[in-house]
């Protein structure tokens, strides 16, 4: 029987373009995962980063910024902060993540 998840996820070549958000949330856990900064206590907030990272990119894509998008981005920023020493991790990763979830909570609106 396959699984919940499988269930409910697209397959990658389905997947509405998120503008690239996914891909460095997934780039910024790889490495703070390959740091020693991750371990499987983070296993939660880890997918919940990767599937409101998702989520957040597609909305965004949209002409008009939904509530939904902004409340999902604020999730998104509460998450990131949970992972550990993540700002003192630096890399190049974190830093373009960082600065693409900054951009859209200013093209949303988001003063906070």
């Amino acid at each position: 029987m396959a699984s919940q998840s499988a269930l409910f996820t697209a397959p990658a070549s389905a997947r509405a373009d998120d503008g690239g958000m996914r891909e460095a949330a997934q780039r910024t856990l790889d490495r703070l995962e390959a740091d020693g900064l991750l371990d499987e206590t983070h296993a939660l907030i880890r997918h919940m980063i990767l599937q409101i990272a998702y989520r957040v990119g597609v909305e965004l894509q949209a002409p008009k910024t939904s509530i939904a998008a902004t409340h999902l981005l604020r999730s998104l920023t509460d998450l990131i902060e949970l992972l550990p020493s993540a700002a003192e991790s630096g890399g190049e990763a974190w830093q373009v993540f960082v600065q693409r979830v900054a951009e859209l909570q200013s093209a949303s609106g988001d003063a906070s």
